[in-house]
């Protein structure tokens, strides 16, 4: 058995972090319960970790579990967009260490209970994978969420309605469920839906649901 010991040395979030509905480590999934005030914010997440392994052979290496910029705005009164760059040459991406583009979604915002939003973002299943890294209480999600939700990002189409003042909360999702930098191998799509109902302040219980044809994921584009 291996055993890795992970040592966060320290977390800095840069500019404008707020509490939208979980993303990326801004937090912009589509049609976030905090809207865009301004026509362009610019944010980043770095997350540089030491990592010892006590295998054969020992691993003893300092890395970036996540190094990430992005930018998000408003245009039009009703259109949102939003792009976040992985820059850590250790983890996902096509293994060759270069950069990649993560989140990148454009978003129509007029009606709260109606809005939308075209491109690559998180899945909306679980409260685990939802919940925007800056936010986690450790530096990994769970091993379940990991293990459940696959691809944990993807690109789609999605409708969402409520926000963080409304007792009822709902997304669903049409997505390839080939997760990020390929096409879908498939003709069919994956649907994916959450719904969530606050029974009082700072409780609430929910639900996911997924049907389609996932591939494997890879829980370090998490």
């Amino acid at each position: 058995a291996m055993k890795k010991i992970i040592l966060i040395l320290f977390a800095i979030c840069t500019v404008q972090i707020s509490t939208l509905y979980g993303q990326g480590c801004e937090s912009g999934t589509p049609g976030g319960t905090d809207s865009t005030k301004t026509a362009i914010k610019i944010f980043g997440y770095i997350q540089p970790e030491y990592q010892y392994t006590m295998s054969d052979p020992e691993v003893s290496t300092f890395t970036f579990r996540r190094a990430r910029i992005g930018v998000r705005g408003k245009v039009l009164n009703d259109f949102t967009y939003y792009f976040m760059v992985e820059a850590s040459p250790f983890i996902g991406g096509d293994g060759d260490g270069d950069a990649y583009l993560m989140d990148a979604f454009v978003g129509w915002e007029k009606y709260n209970w109606a809005r939308a939003a075209l491109g690559s973002f998180k899945t909306p299943f679980g409260l685990d994978v939802l919940t925007p890294c800056n936010a986690l209480v450790t530096i990994d999600r769970s091993i379940v969420a990991d293990q459940l939700v696959s691809p944990q990002r993807d690109y789609g189409i999605t409708v969402l309605g409520g926000n963080q003042y409304n007792r009822f909360n709902y997304q669903v999702a049409l997505m390839n469920g080939s997760g990020l930098l390929v096409k879908d191998n498939n003709t069919k799509k994956d649907i994916i839906t959450r719904a969530t109902y606050k029974i009082f302040q700072n409780f609430q219980v929910g639900g996911s649901f997924r049907y389609g044809y996932p591939t494997p994921n890879n829980d370090e584009e998490t």
